[in-house]
């Protein structure tokens, strides 16, 4: 029988040992290092869901307000409108404008009103005399008015080149709400 001498044993030792580090690191070590990297990956979408999700939230509470807003302007819209069909307020409004302002309304033309959904379009012509700052003061009355009003185009004519005196050719749409048929 032949003796094993130390240096035998060492390197018997030495390569079991080798093998075991080996076996260690192909069957745990690699395998538990690849499950960490999924698990960090998988965390790593989580936590971007998770800041993507409070920015939603953020955003979700913009647009909770700007709808607040919008439902609140809506209903003091509606509340102060004229109704569809009764537009006597808007022009009783306007000749009240139109005496504060010293200007005189020559003539109102009312067109043919378009619906739409919940609204109703009604396009007026006015010629109103007076004088430039008059004039003025009636259409910036006008356009402070509660009603919604579109200026769609606003003419001044001299008579003269001598007159002080304008005539202001108005084209203006007037909405009205449909109260009746919208929700």
């Amino acid at each position: 029988m032949k003796k094993t001498t130390p240096q035998a044993r060492s390197f018997v030792l030495t390569v079991s040992i080798a093998g075991l580090v080996l076996l260690y690191a192909f069957f745990v070590f690699l395998p538990t290092r690849r499950a960490i990297a999924k698990m960090r990956s998988a965390l790593d979408e989580k936590r971007q869901f998770i800041v993507a999700t409070q920015k939603d939230y953020t955003d979700i509470g913009a647009v909770q307000e700007d709808l607040d807003r919008t439902s609140e302007w809506v209903a003091t819209w509606k509340q102060n409108s004229p109704k569809r069909n009764n537009l006597g307020g808007f022009f009783g409004r306007v000749a009240e404008i139109s005496r504060e302002s010293g200007t005189q309304v020559e003539r109102i033309t009312p067109e043919e009103p378009v619906e739409m959904k919940s609204l109703s379009r009604h396009p007026v012509r006015f010629v109103i005399g007076g004088r430039f700052h008059e004039l003025f003061a009636f259409v910036e009355a006008l356009e402070q008015m509660p009603f919604t009003v579109w200026i769609d185009r606003l003419e001044l004519q001299s008579p003269s080149q001598t007159s002080e005196k304008l005539t202001c050719e108005l084209s203006l749409t007037v909405f009205t709400d449909n109260q009746d048929i919208s929700d």
